[in-house]
């Protein structure tokens, strides 16, 4: 699978970034109706004690992996919950490897690497990191939080886009 071309990627997030609050707002909506199973599993990285800041980029860090995945790869079909049960099982795989790890952020890269998106993955990280939020132990477990499931996020949709390549 090739990964996301830059041109996607900022072609995306210029769309985004000139739509209306109130354009942005429907837009989630119809990204939410289209992948509700993919879209709470997502949310579900984050503790319901998240930051404001935190819970308020969310969706558009999800609009942004939805649009961009296809405008590079094409339309994506609902994803349902076997396939992301089968992204889970791999999340634990990696979890279950990191009792040997000596910290997080090895299970963070590990999960980043697998999700093969190099340009895509410094672009989100970079508004992930850009949350101004306190040093508090929250917040850094929130950012933490969407990384893990932005990467097996990314893991999933590889996994659906490759499964479609192999139909046609």
């Amino acid at each position: 699978m090739k990964p996301i071309s830059e041109e996607s990627i900022y072609s995306v997030a210029s769309f985004a970034k000139n739509l209306t609050a109130d354009q942005l707002k429907d837009l989630y909506i119809r990204i939410n109706e289209k992948q509700p199973h993919m879209y709470q599993y997502f949310k579900n990285f984050i503790s319901k004690s998240g930051t404001k800041e935190t819970m308020a980029l969310l969706p558009y860090i999800f609009l942004l992996l939805i649009r961009t995945y296809e405008y590079e790869y094409g339309e994506l079909e609902l994803i349902d919950i076997a396939t992301i049960n089968d992204g889970d099982d791999e999340l634990f795989k990696v979890m279950k490897k990191a009792n040997d790890m000596p910290s997080m952020k090895k299970v963070e890269l590990e999960l980043a690497m697998k999700a093969d998106q190099a340009p895509f993955i410094q672009f989100l990280e970079s508004l992930i990191d850009g949350i101004k939020a306190n040093k508090s132990q929250n917040a850094l477990l929130d950012k933490m939080g969407v990384k893990l499931g932005l990467y097996i996020t990314m893991v999933i949709l590889n996994s659906v886009v490759e499964s479609n390549e192999k139909m046609v």
